[in-house]
């Protein structure tokens, strides 16, 4: 592992190798738990815990498994281990409703089919909670469902009419903005290359950015839900948006990715640092402070850079929401290769569990005056 003096990212737990590749990780909202997808339809549920010889480890508590291929999972952003009503998960997969599940026993809890005209089913491509954890949306070409959990209904917000603009495609990704002083918008990202700002009380379309050349597969907002950022597949750009005046992105990171997975980043909580998996099983992390404000064309200099892996994609990380933790998901699909002269590429089906280091304190090199209002 590669370390710099200010940032440490040492490997506390790993898991068994799986029988397919992982689908990215999330630890829940309380910190206490780990969602875990596998590319054979399985979500599984790791607990925090300390072992005999007193470290830090994950221990799997059971696993949830899809008919079908699992497209995206997500908590309850409310959960909180001391509340067991709050501990539920939703899913979602090919031709499946959204499933609910009980966090603390893995059952089933109940389903939510997204219909239109008919009794035909939608499936969703993309999930996420609002920050009540009342309402669900889920993605679908050209709008997002809106579920209400409890009485399990929804109706269909059309986002490419009148009140979207011109935003279209299959919704890939969803994140709502956080904090209880901000508004109610929510950032979808599409597989027509389409980022939109929307207002989830007036259904008003407040922007569109399509800066990216191929499908988006994340978005996520910073924590102080003034910027945004987001993420594509095949190129390796994170753009971050500043919400406020989003005719062209404000940041550009670079990170290897050429194919057509969906490789996760995250935020810490104070919002300076990306911290990204890239194609090559290798996690970069960027301080944004050190970011140059397009349309510079200068490249963002890495803080770091560390390999997790013997060299397979590692497509998910997951910052813990309070203490210096990070866990990574690796893997992607393998297929026979018909030359056998070709090196056999790396596989790595896995979990780990990280302590990292990020100096909020550090002198940056340069700074991104715009970005302060993101660390208040």
């Amino acid at each position: 592992i590669n370390n710099s003096s200010n940032a440490v990212m040492e490997l506390l737990w790993s898991s068994d190798q799986a029988n397919c590749c992982y689908k990215n990780v999330h630890w829940s909202p309380d910190g206490t738990c780990v969602l875990a997808g596998l590319d054979d339809g399985r979500v599984e549920l790791y607990e925090a815990a300390v072992d005999a010889d007193n470290q830090f480890v994950l221990r799997k508590v059971f696993d949830v498994r899809e008919p079908e291929i699992v497209y995206d999972y997500c908590w309850n952003p409310t959960m909180s281990s001391v509340d067991p009503s709050s501990c539920f998960f939703a899913t979602t997969g090919r031709d499946q409703p959204i499933h609910i599940w009980d966090a603390f026993t893995g059952s089933f809890k109940s389903s939510l089919s997204g219909k239109t005209d008919g009794d035909e089913l939608h499936p969703c491509l993309s999930i996420k909670m609002n920050r009540d954890g009342q309402t669900l949306y889920g993605g679908v070409k050209d709008g997002v469902f809106i579920f209400d959990i409890e009485r399990e209904d929804c109706r269909f917000w059309n986002m490419h009419d009148k009140h979207g603009g011109d935003f279209w495609g299959l919704v890939s990704t969803i994140a709502c903005q956080p904090g209880p002083d901000q508004g109610d918008l929510i950032a979808v990202g599409s597989y027509s290359g389409m980022v939109a700002v929307f207002d989830q009380r007036s259904k008003t379309h407040l922007l569109t950015m399509s800066s990216h050349d191929r499908g988006v597969s994340v978005v996520k907002f910073s924590p102080c839900g003034m910027f945004l950022w987001s993420g594509g597949r095949c190129v390796g750009d994170i753009l971050c948006w500043d919400i406020r005046y989003a005719q062209q992105p404000l940041h550009r990171l670079s990170r290897e990715q050429y194919n057509n997975q969906r490789i996760d980043f995250d935020l810490d909580r104070s919002g300076r640092f990306v911290v990204a998996g890239d194609q090559n099983g290798r996690v970069v992390a960027y301080d944004v402070l050190e970011a140059p404000i397009l349309p510079s064309e200068d490249a963002t200099p890495e803080y770091w850079k560390t390999q997790v892996g013997p060299g397979d994609c590692c497509n998910g990380i997951s910052l813990h929401p309070t203490a210096q933790f990070a866990v990574t998901s690796s893997g992607m699909r393998h297929f026979a290769l018909d030359d056998e002269s070709l090196p056999e590429p790396p596989v790595d089906y896995c979990l780990r569990l990280w302590k990292i280091e990020l100096d909020v304190e550090r002198t940056a090199q340069s700074t991104s005056a715009p970005l302060n209002n993101d660390l208040q």
